[in-house]
């Protein structure tokens, strides 16, 4: 029966072959567009297959079949997919329900169960069919077949055993390897299709590329050159058509210059000693033209075959070409321009951050920069500009620079002078960020420049200060005949200000201006508008110009100037000049009253021929010379000979002469005048001498005040306008004569108001304060202000009343209060934490020898408890609550300095480094810890656990403030305190420090809580929170270490702790070793001296039970007793420092007077580390013990110093 089956079923199997060639008839069908119709196909001829091996099934029974459509719908569902496999099944089932027999349902169910395998299978795989392995196909048949086999048991249980016994293994056999063979088949014929369509879709490719390239393709025959293949934009590149090209040559369209090189290249190809390569040549074009193209020539033949052909991609280059030599020009021009330019220009790389002048290495100078460096290129290139200027950081630009090096944005550097050994220059930079990321310099010594401003300055001050304060007033006019510019003689001569006086005109109706003979003078016919108008100088002029303030006239003799620039015909501006006249034009009209009546005239009056003869003179003219006891010739008043006075009578004619005339010691004003008669000359002289007298002592007076060094100032009651300023106000403001002049005391007080300056005055105006003494504020011209002094009163005279101020700066004066009131501040702070650190010493001793007796009493309750008794944890708590008081007591001593320390030297970085580790493990991850750790910082002599409280202490003050989130930075440096300073921090010293800091980004500290915050027990935490010592304890620390510590902050930005620490210089040995704890020591004598009760008893308790014979005193006389009495038995003394009656020196001497060797253990619940230092270096001790102290410590160090050779055996 098996063999039967095998047979059947083999040929059965062979029928399969078809569905391959179904697979290849769908590819013949490739051209139907619908995707489902080639489906159908497929599924009808799966189906027509499986039919067909239906047709030649293996009869099991009547009605029970066996054939391999399993394994064609299996691989239908696998490789056809779901449509072709659905309609195979159906077909197959209703050949199958036509058949009929026992088996029908059985076959249908494996014809279902076989598709939806293969569609899972297919599923599974998704779709990756073409990696599918003979194995996995084998595994699909098997699985399949099992399931056929499982379907047997829809049949009756003993025909399902038959069949099984019977069909099992050549089902298990045969069906699985067909499976796996022809689906082999089928996976082969997919990936030759894949790849078919691979290979059709890579040249489909190729083509598009080849023929769609942006640049040239071509094929070419190696040995000979000739084009076989090549795309359009190739023939396009060269003006040929693809006719004309195809069997030219590559050397034929090349330049004649470029065919060397090529076929040189060619044959380093062909010999396989390069790849590939590439050139830059020009071509030939047909219609003559010339391109630049980048030429790439790769092989088409592979490794160790004849080379055959070559592919060439040509890229028309010419415009990038023409560029490139438009830019190597470019860059010739503006190298040639860079070195030509009058300007240095330096160019600089940038290391590190850029902060200093040695971060900027020079690149390159200019001819320039190199000409006002007075070096070569190669002595200035790779040096640091610091080096070459080494004062550049104090210069001011290299901020500048590192700005415009991180921004990238330009920035000019103004005129600054840089001055060291070699240079003092004044320079300008423009500074700029080129794409390379380095720096430039564009810069300019301009000191020539700046000395000639320097000198124009001065000029233009000089001319300033001569135009606003001669005597005559000046006026410029504008072409337009418009008033530019006036000096204060002139504002005062017209009576309104240069406001006012700025931009009218001669013609303004406001203008009041008469002849000398009362009629109106028109303002076209003024002096500046003739001499702006002809272009000449007009002269002598005497013009009567209403005084607007005065509300009078001013009679003034005006000069009009035009000036001209340069090939210029009509005048840019004209200036007249005013000369107040006045008081002469009185004179003349009084004199002229007076001579109507000479006989009578109480002044001299003379006629003088010019020919030197006295023709007339009044009795006062001869009285006058007695009065003098001068010689009766009255020609003294007219000296000069016949041609002097002729002249004289000539210029008397034009306007009448006058000026001062000085005889004996008398001055007179002399005029002197033509009058009708011909050839005579009159004089009038006015005895002037007390008016000078008078004028000389007011000159003398003003001259005083303007020298003065306190600022004067006078204002006018009504307009507050200054009408006096001295030369002190001028220089302290910042002002010249002339701007004051303008202002207002509002203008140089900011805190005034016109209403409340008036409220200020008005005592002074009622009388009811002479003088009013101030302390205000000055504001000067550039903005800044300064603390003044004022003392003012009013003043009445000549019918006006004005202020007079004497104004005192006091900048040194506030500066020395302040800084009085500072250094008195910090003396106060200074005392009351020395007051503080005295109190908590106290505090701290008597707690510590409370704390003795209650750690003594512990330890010797616990000795006596069983282990197992249950007050073990109660006493155990009374013991911890002991040590953490204790604590407590050591952070009180720390601050008031009063702490035991061993100082040794310590490496300050690695000091640090290890705390931080510690740091690090006690704070929250959401506090991030900066090392700001600087290399080099020098030793420093302290105790490690004065670090350790340093640092902890202040790190665990920065996470509370930061609420356990922000960042704390953790630093060293090396610093040099010098006297600036200490001036600033009395509480500092000079000298050599490390500096400790910790900075935290938390709110910062408010001013009010800053001067408490190192104070003990003070805290802003609430209830609970702290014990308020952490500070005191970094403060007392410092101290302690020999340093101090000091801290910034405002408000919202953070907090900075500086902890100052002298620096270690000579390297000293390290800290000794303390001995190993004793648990138990030898027998002996201790005599214990100690006043407190409770320790007494507890000491005296411990040394009792651990075995010593222990001798009681209560004080120091008491001790020497016992001594004395039991000297020879005694082995150590243990004597507390504060005790009544005797001072512990007494003590000391008197012990060692009478027992030189004995050890003596000092203790102290408080001491000054200096003195138990120098008792124990000096010998007089052997040791110091500090309450409280723990039992094994106190047996240890009594142990040991029994065994010491100083107290020597006992």
């Amino acid at each position: 029966m098996i063999g039967e089956s095998f047979g059947a079923l083999v040929c059965n199997t062979a029928l399969l072959l078809l569905l391959v060639y179904v697979y290849d008839l769908l590819n013949v069908f490739h051209w139907l567009s619908r995707t489902w119709i080639r489906q159908v196909i497929a599924g009808l001829a799966i189906g027509v297959i499986g039919i067909c091996v239906m047709l030649m099934p293996w009869t099991f029974a009547t009605g029970i079949i066996f054939d391999t459509r399993s394994v064609l719908l299996a691989l239908s569902g696998l490789f056809f997919g779901t449509i072709p496999t659905v309609i195979a099944v159906l077909m197959t089932s209703a050949y199958r329900m036509v058949l009929d027999g026992s088996g029908m349902w059985t076959g249908v169910l494996l014809i279902v169960a076989s598709g939806a395998i293969g569609l899972a299978w297919r599923r599974a795989r998704k779709r990756q069919l073409a990696s599918l392995s003979f194995w996995t196909l084998y595994s699909l048949g098997l699985v399949v077949h099992l399931v056929m086999l499982a379907l047997m048991f829809t049949q009756p249980l003993q025909t399902a055993l038959q069949i099984i016994a019977s069909i099992a293994l050549p089902v298990l056999v045969i069906f699985p390897i067909a499976t796996a063979a022809y689906g082999t088949l089928m996976v082969e014929r997919l990936r030759r299709e894949q790849g078919t369509a691979t290979i059709r879709e890579s040249e489909s490719r190729f083509r598009a590329l080849f023929e769609q390239a942006a640049f040239g393709v071509a094929k070419a025959e190696v040995k000979t050159g000739r084009l076989v293949l090549f795309n359009q934009h190739f023939a396009d590149l060269l003006g040929y058509s693809p006719e004309e090209l195809l069997g030219m040559d590559l050397q034929t369209i090349t330049h004649p210059d470029d065919r060397v090189e090529t076929p040189q290249k060619m044959e380093e190809l062909a010999s396989g000693r390069i790849p590939s390569f590439s050139l830059v040549k020009r071509y030939v074009r047909k219609d003559r033209g010339i391109i630049w193209a980048n030429l790439t020539i790769s092989p088409l033949w592979a490794e160790g075959d004849e080379p055959d052909f070559a592919m060439a991609a040509i890229e028309d280059v010419t415009d990038w070409k023409r560029t490139q030599e438009a830019l190597v020009a470019s860059e010739a021009k503006f190298h040639e321009l860079y070195e030509n330019m009058t300007s240095g220009c330096a160019i600089y790389s940038v290391i590190n951050d850029g902060a200093t002048g040695a971060d900027y290495i020079v690149s390159n100078f200019n001819r320039a920069a190199l000409r006002m460096e007075g070096k070569t290129i190669d002595e200035v290139v790779g040096k640091s500009l610091r080096d070459l200027r080494p004062r550049i950081d104090d210069y001011g630009l290299i901020p500048v620079l590192q700005e415009v090096w991180r921004t990238g944005q330009p920035a000019f550097f103004p005129v600054r002078v840089y001055e060291d050994e070699r240079f003092f220059r004044w320079y300008e930079n423009y500074v700029v960020r080129i794409p390379s990321g380095e720096v430039v310099t564009i810069y300019d010594d301009v000191t020539d420049r700046k000395r000639t401003e320097d000198t124009l300055a001065v000029s233009e001050e000089r001319y300033r200060t001569l135009f606003e304060s001669m005597p005559i007033g000046v006026l410029y006019f504008a072409p337009d005949d418009t008033i530019m510019s006036a000096n204060p003689a002139a504002e005062d001569i017209l009576g309104i200000t240069l406001g006012e006086l700025v931009a009218r005109r001669p013609t303004d109706l406001r203008w009041r201006n008469i002849h000398e003979d009362g009629s109106e003078f028109p303002g076209e016919s003024l002096p500046s508008t003739q001499a702006m108008h002809t272009g000449e100088a007009v002269h002598d002029v005497i013009i009567g110009i209403f005084n607007q303030r005065e509300e009078v006239y001013r009679w003034v003799r005006v000069n009009a100037i035009p000036q001209f620039r340069a090939d210029e015909t009509s005048p840019y501006q004209v200036y007249a000049t005013m000369e107040d006249i006045t008081e002469r034009k009185a004179m003349e009209r009084q004199l002229a009253h007076l001579a109507s009546f000479p006989a009578q005239n109480p002044y001299p009056v003379l006629e003088v021929g010019t020919d030197g003869v006295v023709r007339f003179a009044n009795a006062a003219t001869m009285a006058t010379l007695a009065r003098l006891g001068l010689d009766p010739d009255v020609r003294q008043f007219l000296p000069g000979d016949a041609e002097q006075l002729e002249r004289l009578r000539q210029q008397c004619e034009q306007y009448p002469q006058a000026q001062e005339l000085a005889l004996g010691k008398a001055t007179f004003y002399r005029v002197i005048m033509a009058p009708p008669e011909a050839a005579t000359l009159r004089v009038y002289a006015v005895d002037i001498t007390e008016t000078k007298a008078a004028q000389s002592q007011q000159e003398r007076y003003l001259s005083m005040l303007d020298r003065s060094l306190n600022e004067i100032y006078a204002f006018d009651e009504e307009s507050l306008r200054f009408v006096y300023v001295n030369e002190a106000a001028c220089h302290n403001l910042g002002y010249s004569l002339a701007e004051l002049q303008q202002m207002t005391p509002l203008d140089i007080k900011p805190a005034f108001t016109r209403s409340t300056f008036e409220e200020l005055l008005q005592p002074l105006r009622d009388g009811t304060r002479k003088v009013l003494v101030l302390e205000l504020v000055h504001r000067r011209k550039d903005g800044t202000t300064y603390p003044v002094e004022v003392h003012l009163q009013r003043f009445r005279g000549e019918g006006q009343s004005s202020f007079l101020a004497f104004v005192n700066d006091i900048t040194d004066r506030k500066q020395a209060e302040a800084e009085r009131q500072r250094m008195q501040a910090q003396l106060l702070q200074s005392q009351k934490m020395e007051a503080v650190g005295e109190l908590a010493g106290g505090v701290a001793h008597d707690f510590n020898n409370k704390l003795t007796g209650i750690l003594g009493n512990v330890a010797i309750v616990k000795e006596s408890m069983s282990l197992n008794d249950p007050l073990h944890e109660n006493v155990d708590a009374i013991r911890t609550a002991a040590q953490e008081a204790a604590n407590l007591t050591r952070g009180l001593l720390t601050f008031s300095r009063g702490a035991m320390i061993q100082p040794v030297a310590l490496d300050t970085n690695a000091s640090v480094e290890r705390i931080l580790g510690v740091l690090m493990q006690s704070l929250p991850e959401s506090v991030t810890i900066v090392n700001e750790l600087q290399p080099g910082v020098w030793n420093v002599f302290m105790d490690q656990s004065q670090m350790t409280q340093i640092l902890l202490n202040l790190g665990v003050n920065a996470r509370d403030s930061m609420e356990s989130r922000g960042i704390l930075s953790v630093g060293t440096r090396n610093a040099v305190v010098d006297a600036a300073y200490v001036q600033t921090h009395p509480f500092a010293r000079t000298g050599e420090f490390v500096v400790l800091t910790v900075a935290d980004t938390g709110p910062g500290i408010s001013p009010e809580i800053l001067q408490h915050i190192f104070e003990p027990f003070f805290t802003t935490k609430p209830v609970g929170g702290g014990t308020g010592l952490g500070l005191s304890i970094v403060y007392g620390a410092a101290h302690q270490a020999g340093g101090w510590v000091t801290v910034r902050s405002d408000p919202g930005e953070g907090a900075l702790f500086e902890v100052y620490l002298p620096r270690l210089v000579e390297q000293l040995p390290p800290a000794a070793v303390a001995a190993r704890a004793v648990t138990r020591p030898c027998a002996g004598t201790v005599l214990v001296v100690e006043d407190e009760p409770v320790v007494s008893a507890v000491v005296q308790a411990l040394l009792s039970r651990a075995g010593y014979d222990v001798l009681m005193a209560a004080d120091g006389a008491s001790a020497l007793h016992t001594l004395e009495e039991h000297g020879s038995d005694v082995d150590l003394i243990l004597l507390d420092m504060t005790m009544p009656g005797m001072t512990t020196e007494e003590i000391l001497a008197e012990v060692r007077r009478l027992y030189p060797v004995l050890p003596v253990l000092l203790t102290s619940g408080f001491a000054s580390t200096d003195i138990i230092t120098q008792l124990l270096e000096a010998g007089t001790v052997q040791g110091f013990l500090p309450k409280p102290y723990e039992t094994d410590v106190l047996f240890a160090t009594v142990a040991r110093l029994m065994r010491t050779t100083e107290g020597g055996p006992r």
